[in-house]
């Protein structure tokens, strides 16, 4: 069974055991490589009301209440996509210069306003996985990023 993702066919996720690994393949939008721990939101981000860049935590815009304080810092953030005004690209910008921001991105699709900041601030980006990154990886997940390849290695947590 499928589902669609942008352009790509999106297959369904399957459930991993801990220590599993399992590779993602997409579309790099900014090279790089990053890893780290995974902070996944279900839901999309507006930068501008839900992130303060000068501590790099989640605002109570945010839909899940569990996420509020959460910190992007040195995490691999995970989301469906961006959304709010160009505005929110400077939030993110500020992220970085603060060294409050993310190590890389992962979205299931791209909008002008994350391309914007993580094009800035030469963020490692992939999108349009093969799989939903917001239903595969989860908070927790230790995920390596390989924007210039357009891979994302994931060892689940449980």
């Amino acid at each position: 069974m499928y589902k669609r993702c942008a352009y790509r066919k999106v297959e369904m996720t399957i459930m991993a055991k801990k220590g599993e690994k399992i590779i993602l393949h997409g579309r790099g939008v900014v090279g790089g490589k990053a890893e780290g721990n995974a902070l996944v939101l279900k839901e999309s981000l507006s930068f501008w009301s839900g992130l303060n860049p000068q501590t790099g935590t989640l605002g109570r815009d945010q839909v899940d209440p569990e996420l509020v304080g959460k910190n992007v810092k040195g995490k691999i953030l995970v989301y469906p996509f961006g959304k709010g005004s160009t505005a929110g690209g400077s939030v993110f910008y500020r992220c970085f210069i603060t060294g409050n921001a993310p190590l890389a991105v992962i979205n299931r699709r791209l909008d002008t306003v994350v391309a914007n900041a993580v094009i800035a601030t030469n963020t490692p980006t992939v999108i349009e996985l093969n799989q939903d990154p917001c239903q595969v990886i989860e908070t927790g997940d230790y995920v390596k990023v390989d924007a210039d390849k357009g891979i994302v290695e994931v060892t689940k947590k449980t």
